[in-house]
């Protein structure tokens, strides 16, 4: 049988092999187009069909698994503004965690009139993604956000009576998404910067130097800040890096800019334990795209049920037990046998306490021991030589 949700050319593929006389890929196509109108009406909406439509699947449902539109603002009064967010009882409850991390970020390209679809979701003590919600709006600005966030908090305190206190939010550069964050939650919460992103952007930034042989250079720089494990050691490095590249002025100014003043939670340190990419929340995307629209933009009608489908199908993974939230960390087999291989050099490790911390010296490279002496002479970061 050909694939769930195969486009045309794919059904007469199948058609040519089972039968002497198939129809055309016009009928084919033409069948199709029935067949959808009849599931799931046209594929042009009113804004007053639109709320229809919501209004029909907004009541909570008994079923765990079900989808259910969470919340929805339809406003035509000076502009027309549209905002709805689709879950289940069973995702929301995936954000009853203490330390809860946020992901949050936008995609195109599956709605034909061009309307983004939101994404909030969480990682768990893996770092593995887990949906909470999709939403569609008109646009993603940080209105938009502040309601996915907003709906998201409500959801959960009146399903489960439980205070949404998120820990971290993970993000892009994106200002409408920690705009918006911050008006829901609290300034006090980390924003982290995915770091693929940054990265990314930056060695655009980068190529563009006029001389070449630099490039790889800084960039294994800006490499060996992204792990420093606390704020000093980031700035210490950070300064470092200004003096070793003074001469390239036009770049240092963009990096102070963009990824010291306006975005500096890209290093491990900002938020130790969280991940430092939005790379589970992307992989979603994919997921959406090849499986379920087969990388064809759908009219805003159809997607809205499509939606559903996709949320009642994450859902029963977890009815299933064919995906679970990880509290606990999990060390696989290669992680122990690295860690035993390490047990077995025999380094010495020297233990330094202080009133505020108790650090441990771990020897380097092929070092056995630490020169205690020398080390609490020099506690400087030599991370890149100038």
């Amino acid at each position: 049988m050909f694939k769930r949700k195969a486009k045309p050319k794919a059904i007469l593929d199948f058609l040519h092999e089972k039968h002497e006389n198939p129809p055309n890929i016009i009928q084919v196509k033409n069948f199709m187009a029935q067949l959808k109108k009849s599931m799931y009406g046209p594929s042009t909406i009113s804004l007053g069909e639109l709320e229809k439509l919501f209004n029909l699947n907004n009541s909570i449902p008994s079923d765990n698994c079900k989808s259910f539109v969470v919340n929805y603002v339809i406003d035509d009064y000076d502009d027309v503004n549209f905002r709805f967010m689709v879950s289940s009882k069973i995702l929301l409850k995936l954000a009853l965690r203490e330390e809860l991390i946020i992901h949050a970020d936008a995609t195109y390209k599956l709605i034909w009139q061009g309307f983004p679809v939101l994404l909030v979701g969480t990682t768990d003590r893996n770092r593995k993604f887990h949906l909470l919600g999709l939403a569609v709006c008109n646009n993603e600005e940080s209105d938009d956000f502040q309601f996915i966030f907003r709906t998201l908090k409500e959801a959960v305190q009146k399903i489960y009576n439980f205070k949404l206190i998120p820990k971290v939010l993970v993000a892009d550069a994106s200002h409408s998404i920690s705009n918006g964050f911050k008006r829901v939650f609290s300034d006090e919460v980390v924003i982290r910067m995915c770091w693929a992103h940054m990265r990314k952007a930056v060695k655009t930034k980068a190529e563009t130097l006029s001389q070449k042989e630099n490039v790889n250079k800084i960039l294994t720089d800006i490499d060996s800040m992204q792990i420093s494990k606390d704020e000093n050691t980031f700035l210490l490095a950070y300064k470092l890096f200004l003096k070793k590249w003074k001469h390239e002025v036009s770049f240092l100014k963009y990096f102070q800019k963009e990824w010291h003043n306006k975005n500096k939670n890209w290093y491990e340190g900002a938020s130790p334990g969280t991940p430092s990419t939005n790379n589970g929340l992307e992989s979603i995307n994919r997921v959406i795209k090849d499986e379920y629209t087969l990388r064809e933009r759908l009219p805003l009608l159809r997607f809205c049920y499509l939606l559903m489908e996709i949320v009642e199908s994450f859902s029963k993974k977890y009815e299933n037990n064919l995906q679970e939230f990880s509290d606990n960390v999990s060390i696989d087999l290669s992680t122990w046998t690295s860690a035993y291989q390490w047990a077995r050099l025999n380094k010495k490790i020297e233990a330094v306490s202080s009133t505020s911390a108790r650090k441990y010296l771990i020897p380097a490279r092929d070092y056995n021991s630490v020169n205690k002496k020398n080390w609490s002479q020099k506690q400087k970061i030599t991370l890149m030589n100038i």
